[in-house]
């Protein structure tokens, strides 16, 4: 078999379903069961512990609330761990089919025989590279509407969060005023009596800090004007 056939042959054969009993054995090796969504990927067993710390990684990152932020999650991580698949893919390719063509164009200078062995490689892929770039410009389409999607949940998510907290702040302040005991719970609020409290303390930071810059600025326009020359 050619050089360039076997490298068909493994990365077309990747794709196929097994149908012997002895292929099925091996291939249901190859699952891993996330415990975040209980979805299944397909993952090599040298790779599992490797998919696990990925996944993880794009959890804690994004620390999605609730299970469409949490589908969206494991979605964007599949996408990634497939993109990086393609390039790895796209790499050894190349790397295969240098070593094939390492003795061809013996007769020109070294960074022409460079550019020459690159695009033979090319052209003798060309159907398996563009069927990889198909693929990735799906997945970065699809990955771009996940995390629009998961964008726009999280942004209503806070929007409703800090919707909630100042509700309970008011509550909050108003309990104080009318010297009365104060249980947000009771209320069904969220937040503990701290968290209140550390919000009403950064919103006050945060207003005398706006008020300072506010009566800043006039101030700092007097002087630009003093300075002026007439």
């Amino acid at each position: 078999m050619h050089h360039r056939d076997r490298n068909h042959s493994v990365i077309s054969d990747a794709s196929n379903q097994p149908t012997t009993t002895e292929g099925k054995s091996v291939s249901s090796q190859n699952v891993a069961k996330t415990t975040l969504t209980g979805r299944a990927v397909l993952v090599s067993a040298h790779d599992a512990d490797r998919y696990a710390s990925h996944l993880q990684a794009f959890f804690e990152e994004i620390a999605p609330a609730g299970r469409r932020e949490t589908l969206l999650t494991q979605s964007l991580a599949d996408i990634a761990w497939r993109l990086e698949q393609i390039a790895s893919l796209e790499m050894l390719i190349y790397a295969s089919d240098r070593t094939f063509y390492a003795d061809r164009f013996t007769d020109e200078r070294a960074d022409v025989k460079a550019q020459l062995i690159e695009l033979a490689v090319y052209q003798s892929n060309e159907r398996q590279l563009r069927n990889l770039q198909i693929q990735e410009a799906r997945l970065r389409r699809e990955r771009d509407r996940d995390n629009e999607e998961l964008r726009y949940l999280q942004a209503e998510r806070r929007r409703a969060a800090e919707h909630q907290m100042q509700l309970a702040a008011h509550t909050y302040q108003q309990a104080k005023k009318e010297e009365k005991p104060y249980d947000p719970a009771a209320l069904g609020f969220v937040f503990s009596t701290d968290e209140i409290e550390r919000f009403l303390i950064l919103r006050e930071a945060e207003g005398a800090i706006a008020a300072h810059r506010q009566s800043a600025v006039p101030a700092l326009e007097s002087s630009r004007r003093k300075r002026r020359p007439i």
